[in-house]
């Protein structure tokens, strides 16, 4: 998200996950498949979690984080240390290039710590620098944007309130997007810890 006003305490439970036919590769590009259609395989689905790992600065190979210096590893999950705008992780090893598939991404998020403004958590997907090369990328500020702001569902422009929201706790956004026409269309599911959906 653009913006936040307090610290935030992410466990990925599944980034970038269910390309259809995306295999990604080494340098983080991911390749098109032939045909459209093909089921998620474990080579383009990837799972980022900190759960095991000690308290640190450095979150992952696989991850970049903007500003390095504002996320940590703490109990567990990559936390925020920063109120600045657009913070953010960046999964490297995958990139959306096949406009015909399908794709889900899943994070497990909770607040902190509360400030004046609610700048919001979630996903920001359709970043693209003007070289479209994927180190460039993860610096680019543009995108769609799609999480929990000020208690609200968040999809571009497209708000809605929804109960539970407000200083939410292990709350797990899943983004879906579906190819709809020359468009794709996209999914926003919140749900509780306990597994209650809170709003889509």
């Amino acid at each position: 998200m653009p913006s936040q006003s307090r610290r935030l305490a992410l466990k990925v439970l599944a980034a970038a996950v269910a390309w259809l036919g995306l295999p990604h590769t080494s340098n983080g590009q991911a390749i098109v498949a032939e045909s459209a259609g093909i089921a998620p395989t474990a080579t383009n689905a990837t799972t980022i979690s900190w759960s095991d790992s000690f308290d640190r600065t450095f979150l992952s190979g696989d991850c970049w984080a903007n500003p390095m210096e504002n996320w940590n590893v703490v109990d567990g999950a990559a936390e925020c240390s920063s109120t600045g705008r657009f913070r953010n992780i960046q999964l490297l090893t995958h990139q959306l290039t096949n406009a015909l598939g399908q794709f889900e991404m899943s994070v497990t998020l909770s607040q902190v710590e509360q400030g004046a403004n609610d700048g919001g958590a979630g996903f920001q997907i359709g970043i693209r620098s003007d070289i479209n090369e994927y180190r460039s990328n993860a610096f680019a500020a543009n995108g769609i944007r799609a999480g929990i702001a000020k208690g609200e569902l968040v999809i571009g422009n497209t708000k809605t309130k929804k109960p539970g929201l407000v200083n939410p706790q292990n709350v797990t956004l899943k983004l879906t997007g579906t190819p709809n026409g020359d468009r794709c269309s996209l999914t926003l599911t919140a749900t509780s810890a306990n597994g209650k959906e809170l709003g889509s």
